[in-house]
């Protein structure tokens, strides 16, 4: 039996890290009204976040995430910004069409 373990985030806990935040956040209806249930959000997040995280895992699942910085460090680049745009118009694209389009 696998045991609760508390390591660092390593780039290959990208899949399930990203459908565990789309479940979590799922149950917010801020969230659901501008993302939807979409892991892509989360995978382009990740990619842009600074700092340290860590991840709450049971075995190869992950059941938490912990990401933090400094207070200096807390806004994102005008070049992170910008990587998260992609996502973020699919969703909108995907949301204005009714859902009927799978966003990225």
């Amino acid at each position: 039996m696998a045991s609760i373990e508390v390591e660092p985030f390593r780039p290959e806990m990208t899949s399930e890290a990203c459908r565990m935040l789309a479940v979590v956040f799922g149950s917010n209806p801020g969230h659901i009204a501008a993302f939807a249930k979409n892991e892509a959000f989360f995978r382009s997040a990740l990619r842009v976040l600074r700092g340290p995280m860590l991840v709450v895992t049971n075995g190869s699942r992950v059941f938490g995430l912990i990401h933090w910085v400094d207070s200096s460090q807390r806004r994102a680049g005008v070049t992170d910004k910008f990587r998260l745009v992609p996502v973020l118009v699919a969703q909108l694209w995907c949301r204005a069409d009714g859902g009927s389009r799978s966003a990225a």
